[in-house]
């Protein structure tokens, strides 16, 4: 990647880097998502999501309930 042109850079491929790279997709922005790592995290982690962040979510369109 030598010479690219992006809208938007995203640098580290965490939960809020792709969050944000997925909202800027569906809205036809261009980004590009960085990551140092190669892959994902291989242990497992715990994940709960609040009422508050959920309607935050859905308000972005991204989940309909």
């Amino acid at each position: 990647m030598k010479n690219c042109s992006t809208d938007v850079l995203i640098v580290g491929a965490g939960p809020t880097g792709l969050f944000l790279s997925n909202l800027l997709a569906s809205h036809h922005i261009k980004n590009i998502l960085i990551e140092k790592n190669s892959s994902t995290v291989k242990e497992p982690r715990a994940v709960s999501i609040d009422d508050e962040s959920l309607r935050v979510i859905q308000s972005l369109g991204l989940i309909n309930l």
